[in-house]
């Protein structure tokens, strides 16, 4: 997901797929920081080291394994 605010936003919430397929890709970035940022599991999932802030210009990339989605470093 490319997400493009015409500015810093002070909040954003994405939701994950919940028709994930095992070792899928999501990468996420925005053009603007969102300071308070909440990454949603789809039903029957959870996340590992989702980030509560995306930086302007910094993707973050999660994989799909089993039932948890992990953030890749």
């Amino acid at each position: 997901y490319i997400l493009t605010p015409s500015g810093t936003l002070a909040t954003g919430t994405v939701i994950m797929p919940v028709s994930a397929f095992p070792n899928q890709v999501i990468t996420i970035m925005t053009n603007h920081t969102i300071t308070g940022f909440t990454l949603s599991p789809g039903s029957g999932q959870t996340i590992s080291g989702a980030p509560t802030t995306l930086v302007i210009n910094t993707a973050v990339k999660f994989v799909y394994v089993g039932t948890v989605w992990y953030r890749e470093i």
